[in-house]
């Protein structure tokens, strides 16, 4: 059973042929409740909340929510390098062709 749209998702969905014409950006951050940015599977599930919520295969850019605020969210495990796990599992659904671009 599909999983409810979110209110954007029921938006693009209205639009039919005319979604295509659209470049659609999302962030990490939210999901799940509270999400821990060092956590793979929580950011993993992060990427797919989000997609179902937005009712699209295919994120043409997946932004990571505040990169560079330490203790909004804490993404990296090398704050000096921007490290952390979030990068490793942006690229598989990159490679995968769920996320187009990265940010």
């Amino acid at each position: 059973m599909p999983r409810p749209a979110g209110a954007v998702g029921r938006a693009l969905e209205e639009l039919g042929e005319l979604e295509r014409l659209l470049i659609l950006s999302t962030k990490l951050g939210g999901w799940p409740d509270p999400c821990d940015p060092q956590n793979t599977d929580h950011l993993r599930h992060s990427v797919e909340e989000s997609r179902g919520l937005l009712r699209r295969d295919t994120i043409d850019i997946f932004m990571i929510d505040e990169p560079d605020r330490p203790g909004q969210h804490d993404w990296w495990s090398d704050w000096d390098a921007f490290n952390g796990p979030v990068l490793a599992v942006l690229d598989e659904p990159k490679r995968d062709g769920a996320i187009r671009a990265t940010g």
